[in-house]
């Protein structure tokens, strides 16, 4: 799934439908749907994720590198996080295994206000080497997979709604990490008479033998395509040099 600097409208983006006053209850429901989508919530982990074998240190790490209250402005409250474990990305034609793969230390942080929310996470790997393979094998994946799956899971989980992907963009960054991309998604959704327009941004970044990602879910007019809170997270990744 993601992940911002201001871009001109598309012309997808010009024709979205306009927001009725009413429509948070359904923009609710759709942006925690598509947080979940990102994270994949599910019972037990997928044998095809890759395998854990966290360490105390590592641990800390991650967990003084995600987001705090404190780093978000006025009104943003912290949640449960509801991906505990997670799938692969995986659409018609894709089929990921990052089972070769080994997370040493992992965290997460959700936060809410009104109707927007922000995910972050931190992985650390045991070399950078393996850091940057498991990055550029999922990214590749999530960036065919990430519409086809929030799209869909939201059909399935609210088939009375419809829902229209009005445009995804994509691009590299050059400042966060040895490799980066940002993301943007721009669905519309209807649902008894209540229009919904959802800014779904993913960044993700690899430094070292640390990946992070940041999922915004926005619903009403765009946020700025900030990278802020990226920088934030980078600031705190203090990448190791491979063991000879």
């Amino acid at each position: 799934m993601p992940r911002p600097q201001a871009r001109p409208p598309t012309a997808a983006a010009k024709r979205r439908p306009a927001l009725l006053p009413h429509s948070g209850t359904l923009a609710a429901s759709l942006s925690c749907a598509i947080l979940l989508v990102a994270a994949a919530a599910q019972a037990a982990r997928n044998p095809h994720l890759e395998r854990l074998a966290p360490n105390h240190s590592d641990q800390a790490l991650a967990a003084a590198a995600i987001l705090a209250t404190s780093d978000l402005g006025h009104g943003w409250v912290s949640v449960p996080d509801p991906s505990k474990s997670r799938n692969p990305p995986s659409c018609p034609g894709v089929n990921v295994d990052l089972s070769r793969f080994t997370i040493t230390g992992q965290a997460e942080s959700l936060f809410h206000r009104t109707h927007d929310w922000i995910l972050s996470r931190v992985q650390l790997y045991p070399t950078h080497q393996q850091a940057l393979a498991d990055f550029t094998t999922t990214t590749t994946a999530a960036r065919r997979c990430n519409t086809y799956s929030i799209t869909h899971q939201l059909r399935a989980d609210s088939p009375a709604t419809t829902v229209k992907l009005l445009s995804h963009q994509s691009r590299p960054l050059t400042h966060l990490g040895q490799q980066a991309l940002a993301d943007r998604i721009l669905i519309a959704a209807t649902n008894n008479h209540q229009h919904s327009l959802l800014h779904i941004d993913a960044i993700d970044f690899t430094r070292g033998r640390y990946t992070a990602t940041i999922v915004y879910v926005h619903n009403g007019h765009p946020p700025a395509y900030d990278t802020t809170l990226a920088r934030t997270i980078a600031t705190r990744l203090h990448p190791q040099p491979p063991p000879a």
